[in-house]
């Protein structure tokens, strides 16, 4: 089963449009910096709990990084005859923790995508990612409700 190596690390800006539920849920959608992130509107999900914040970010589409830093749908599985192009796959989840800094008025932590699968049934192909893991600083532009 192919998996992906080491890839380069890049920072990628997005923007949070987010409404407040009740006992700290949150939810909304995502964007991505088009030029260093995944095209596509995301969902986001999530929770506050004190001073610590949880949230999940589900986009669309899979695309993966080039080992040059791009974001293709098509790049690794094309010499497997898969074109992501053809075969759209739903990103895995990225799974968000972090802390709020008051000092700071910021939130910072920790995100990770599991390791997982894509799955080409028609093909009967399988393509393994490994995990991967960084870490996110992010703050609130506005507080228009």
């Amino acid at each position: 089963m192919p998996e992906e190596g080491d890839l380069p690390r890049c920072l990628v800006s997005f923007t949070l449009e987010l409404k407040d539920g009740w006992f700290g849920i949150f939810s909304g959608t995502v964007q991505d910096d088009p030029k260093e992130g995944m095209p596509g509107r995301g969902n986001i999900r999530g929770k506050v709990t004190g001073m610590e914040v949880e949230f999940t970010k589900r986009m669309p589409v899979a695309y993966v990084r080039t080992p040059t830093g791009q974001m293709e749908r098509n790049v690794s599985l094309r010499k497997y005859g898969v074109s992501l192009e053809e075969e759209a796959a739903e990103h895995p989840p990225i799974f968000y923790h972090g802390r709020y800094l008051p000092d700071q008025d910021s939130i910072a932590g920790e995100w990770r995508i599991p390791a997982h699968e894509l799955i080409f049934a028609a093909r009967g192909l399988r393509f393994r990612s490994k995990e991967g893991a960084g870490s996110f600083w992010m703050r609130r532009q506005s507080a228009d409700v």
